[in-house]
């Protein structure tokens, strides 16, 4: 069964619709070119904490999407202190950040020249506990046979 709305419901209903589209329209949309770019993420920021991190590339960012970012495989980081400037302890009892794969911001020029998918790197994780931000700001290939260590890992 409907509900029945007075008309006195429904006239107020629809004087918030009309009051709502009135209001809308009047407002000025930016065109997509004019907007401004999204946040980089270390050009007005100083780690707190910086890490040097070993993993495998999942995935670059895509130009054709700009929020897209790079996926690593990484390796635990025992040392790794928190937005709570905390080193935590998983409930697996493990100390600091897991090994995990997640994405990352990446400081513009810093992908190096043929990076691909499967690649194993040596990464510098910023930290920045005040704005809880983090990002990469170096990335270095690391050798083909290099071995990685993903053992420790979150419950």
């Amino acid at each position: 069964m409907r509900p029945v709305l007075s008309r006195a419901t429904r006239g107020a209903l629809f004087g918030v619709g009309v009051a709502l589209i009135v209001v809308a329209s009047g407002c000025e949309r930016t065109p997509p070119e004019a907007s401004p770019p999204p946040a980089t993420t270390s050009a007005s920021k100083t780690p707190t904490e910086t890490y040097e991190v070993r993993g495998e590339v999942v995935s670059l960012p895509d130009e054709g999407k700009p929020l897209s970012e790079l996926r690593i495989r990484h390796e635990h980081i025992p040392e790794f202190i928190n937005f709570a400037g905390e080193n935590p302890v998983n409930a697996a009892g493990v100390r600091g950040m897991a090994s995990m794969t997640m994405p990352f911001p990446v400081d513009p020029g810093v992908l190096p020249e043929g990076l691909a998918a499967g690649n194993k790197i040596l990464f510098t994780l910023a930290v920045d506990r005040d704005s809880k931000s983090f990002w990469v700001s170096k990335i270095e290939k690391l050798p083909a046979d290099t071995e990685l260590d993903f053992g420790v890992k979150a419950p």
